[in-house]
């Protein structure tokens, strides 16, 4: 069996790094346009933490979710999942994000 192929990862016949990082470039060049190689420079570029909050990659079980545009679909960053799925909640709206600053502002203690 050749390894670092994507058929391998596939139909299970092997999850060793090379298939699985075959099947992980497949995606993100399907899903973003970018390389796996862009991906990991992306995740050195950002000192492996969330673009938004700066949490250490470390400390996340689940990988980085790759973050943009919706509309032109310019790749903007790496994300932690929370800060991805509070991004979607508030529709990529920044008035809408300021506000929930604001708020929270307000009830600080």
């Amino acid at each position: 069996m050749e390894h670092g192929k994507r058929s391998n990862y596939l139909t299970k016949k092997c999850r060793c790094s090379l298939c699985r990082d075959a099947e992980k470039d497949y995606q993100l060049r399907k899903k973003y346009g970018i390389t796996l190689a862009r991906f990991n420079q992306m995740m050195i570029n950002q000192n492996h933490e969330c673009a938004a909050c700066r949490v250490e990659w470390i400390e996340w079980e689940k990988q980085f979710a790759v973050d943009h545009d919706h509309a032109t679909g310019q790749v903007r960053g790496l994300l932690c999942q929370g800060c991805n799925v509070a991004l979607g909640h508030i529709r990529e709206d920044p008035k809408r994000l300021a506000g929930l600053v604001e708020y929270l502002q307000r009830y600080s203690v």
